[in-house]
């Protein structure tokens, strides 16, 4: 019983070894900005979307649905729902 214990162990730890997860790390996108209205909206993320002001800043500023998701971190179709309903398209 106690070499199959161990056999056990082993295998164990064998197959933890071959799955090492790292730590990712998220790095902030204001980091590559210099525009302080930018900045502001990249830290601020999805929550940007909740003011027409900021929204429509970063539609004059980009003025593509995808440059804005990537920025905010969002999906595409959320930046086109409040696009609309905000009358900016």
């Amino acid at each position: 019983m106690q070499e199959l214990r161990n056999k056990v162990q082993q295998e164990l730890i064998s197959k933890s070894k071959k799955q090492e997860v790292f730590e990712e790390t998220q790095f902030d996108p204001a980091y590559e900005l210099t525009d302080p209205d930018l900045i502001e909206a990249a830290r601020l993320g999805k929550y940007a979307l909740r003011d027409p002001r900021m929204l429509s800043l970063l539609w004059r500023k980009f003025g593509n649905q995808t440059k804005i998701a990537a920025l905010l971190n969002v999906n595409r179709s959320s930046i086109n729902r409040r696009l609309k309903e905000y009358k900016l398209l």
